[in-house]
C-alpha cells in the first residue's frame, strides 16, 4: 500500500514539473528559409521574383515596391532577403514558469 502511495505521490510531482516546463517548438518542422521562399516565388528561376510571381504570397505582394529597392520591377535575392528577413527576439521578462522574484530583506 504505502508503494502504491509513494509511486502516486512522485508521479503527481513530475507531472507538475512537466507542465511547468516551457513548451519548444518541435525540431523537424523549422520555419522554412527566406531563400526557399524565394526560390519557390521564382517561377521561372530567373533569380528574381517579379509583380506576377510575387502574387503566389499575399505578403509579398503587398511589399513589393517597398522590397523592389532599385525599382526595376523584380526583387533579387539579396532585396527580398533585406525586405522580408526578421529575427526573434526574447520576450521581455522573465518566462512565464519563473517564480516572482523575492525583493531582498530590509
Amino acid at each position: 500500500m504505502k508503494s502504491h502511495i509513494l509511486f502516486t505521490a512522485a508521479a503527481l510531482v513530475c507531472g507538475v514539473a512537466f507542465a511547468q516546463a516551457p513548451a519548444e517548438p518541435p525540431q523537424n518542422q523549422a520555419e522554412p528559409s527566406t531563400s526557399s521562399i524565394f526560390e519557390k516565388l521564382d517561377a521561372d528561376k530567373d533569380g528574381k521574383v517579379t509583380q506576377a510571381e510575387a502574387q503566389a504570397h499575399p505578403v509579398v505582394a503587398q511589399s513589393f515596391a517597398s522590397a523592389d529597392r532599385n525599382a526595376d520591377g523584380a526583387i533579387s535575392l539579396e532585396e527580398f532577403s533585406s525586405a522580408f528577413t526578421t529575427t526573434r527576439t526574447p520576450p521581455a521578462g522573465p518566462p512565464p514558469s519563473a517564480p516572482p522574484a523575492i525583493p531582498p530583506p530590509q
